[in-house]
């Protein structure tokens, strides 16, 4: 909506209609024929769409609850999400792309169009200073007299091979460069979002003066490939740069391009927006491969050297890891003055949070195994010790849910919610749900693994010892029919695909469990 607001989504400035939208999705311009190759929209739950008729006013909130916008009603519709997917990310099955699976989980939505009267802009209190809008950032240019300007969009940090690829581009334009990195709002509190901006902060101090100005741009991802890079070009046009660096692989979904293999071919991106460049009035430069030359002493185009010459490339999972284990990074991968930044974000183990999430059936020992843990680091007395046991969270914190799957997984989240905040703030979180399912596992992996360390422990007791042991009477009472939906019983539990240890209790004492995870945490260097 800020986009919308500030017009950096121009000509569009109205949440598109059923028409615009399919016109956008299918030919990538709106019925006008301008160019547009992705939908602004605004969706609805069905409940408040059933409430809804043509010329209403809907005011549009921020979190919370202060008032952005009002929209006059013009349109009302159910979308095809699916479909859709199909057609923007041009792939045979969207699910295999985690933004485009994220846009067909939407399914089941409506859409509201309609013009859009500005209230305020959205406040943000992070980096207020550098959040330039698009009739902000054109004074600055031509009060500076900029002739011609660059832009560069990221979602990485920017390290060495990034800062040779900028100056080589801007080279290549003759123009200054705008450092536009994607800062869209990011969870209170949490310190990687800071250190990546301040890393940016100190890079541009690297520049040449003069040369390079730095803006955050709230701009979310895609993954859309050629369509996004079109996207990309579009916006940096109305915050008024002249030209834009596209990569090879410009548009992919964050981090994926460390993982797997590209969804969309090497420059697609480029050549879609160089066939358009006319109509869209900003000029795409591609932006060299760089890498460090072995030989050379120096960061080169990677299309110059002998393959034997490119030193290997550090991923931003690694690079991170290495921060984290207090394994040095090659001098001529990034600036110490952006390293330095980095480390308040990924400190070393021993001086971060963690969670212990143990996982299993009723009566594995799961609970015996987490009291025997929270004794041990007690003793070490080295940060705050938190116990999140499944049954006292239902008391204390879920008292209103069911046994349902839907609840369990609400349930599972929640817990997932409290250590995430325990972690993020230095201390140890020790779980002990059962947490059947592995979506919502992941769900919490996700989101405390960004803050600190996560360490899933499978407690794999066999079922027919869970039974015989039995110490609520649960199980034979689920046998006898007394109690529906028991986990192993007539609900499934979908064991750990990627636990960190796994644990059976049939022939093993809670303290050489607790040994067990001990040593791995020690091992991993939680433990200094």
């Amino acid at each position: 909506m800020e986009l919308l607001l500030t017009g950096a989504f121009a000509p569009v400035d109205k949440y598109l209609g059923s028409q615009d939208c399919d016109r956008v999705i299918r030919d990538m311009r709106l019925g006008s024929g301008a160019i547009f190759p992705l939908p602004v929209t605004l969706e609805v739950s069905a409940d408040l769409a059933s409430r809804l008729a043509c010329q209403d006013k809907l005011a549009l909130r921020d979190p919370e609850g202060f008032l952005l916008a009002l929209l006059t009603v013009e349109e009302v519709w159910q979308p095809d999400f699916v479909k859709e997917a199909e057609l923007i990310w041009e792939l045979g099955n969207p699910e295999e792309n985690p933004l485009a699976k994220a846009y067909c989980q939407k399914q089941g939505h409506y859409r509201v169009s309609g013009p859009v009267q500005k209230v305020s802009v959205p406040v943000h209190h992070d980096f207020s200073y550098l959040r330039a809008t698009p009739s902000a950032m054109k004074a600055f240019i031509n009060k500076n007299s900029w002739e011609r300007v660059i832009s560069y969009h990221s979602t990485y940090t920017l390290h060495r091979a990034e800062y040779e690829q900028t100056r080589q581009a801007a080279k290549e334009a003759d123009a200054h460069i705008l450092l536009h990195p994607v800062a869209a709002i990011a969870p209170v509190g949490d310190r990687s979002h800071y250190s990546r901006i301040r890393s940016y902060q100190k890079a541009l101090n690297l520049y040449p003066r003069d040369l390079a100005t730095l803006s955050l741009i709230p701009l979310e991802p895609w993954g859309a490939g050629p369509r996004e890079a079109l996207w990309h070009a579009l916006v940096r046009k109305n915050y008024g740069a002249t030209h834009i660096m596209i990569d090879k692989n410009h548009g992919e979904p964050p981090f994926h391009l460390w993982e797997g293999s590209p969804f969309y071919a090497d420059w697609k991106a480029f050549d879609l927006v160089s066939a358009h460049q006319k109509e869209l009035g900003i000029t795409p430069v591609k932006l060299p491969e760089m890498a460090f030359s072995l030989s050379k002493g120096k960061h080169l185009p990677v299309a110059l050297m002998n393959k034997t010459d490119v030193s290997p490339q550090l991923t931003p999972k690694e690079v991170r890891r290495r921060l984290e284990t207090g394994r040095s990074i090659p001098e001529w991968h990034s600036f110490p003055e952006v390293l330095e930044e980095l480390k308040k974000a990924y400190p070393p183990r021993n001086e971060q949070g963690f969670t212990v999430f143990l996982t299993g059936l009723s009566g594995s020992g799961k609970s015996t195994l987490a009291k025997v843990l929270v004794s041990k680091f007690l003793e070490l007395g080295t940060r705050a010790v938190t116990l999140l046991d499944g049954d006292l969270v239902r008391k204390n914190l879920s008292s209103e849910l069911n046994f349902s799957k839907e609840h369990r997984e609400i349930n599972v989240k929640r817990i997932g919610f409290v250590a995430s905040e325990i972690t993020k703030n230095g201390g140890i979180a020790i779980c002990a749900p059962i947490a059947p399912y592995e979506e919502s596992r992941r769900h919490n992996r996700d989101l405390i693994g960004s803050l600190g360390g996560y360490i899933e422990v499978y407690i794999s007791t066999p079922l027919e010892v869970c039974e015989q042991r039995d110490p609520k009477g649960m199980y034979a009472k689920a046998r006898a029919g007394l109690v529906k939906g028991f986990t192993g019983i007539d609900d499934p539990y979908q064991a750990p695909e990627n636990a960190e240890l796994e644990i059976d209790f049939t022939d093993l004492t809670p303290e050489q469990g607790a040994e067990r995870v001990m040593l791995y945490l020690a091992q991993e260097g939680y433990l200094g």
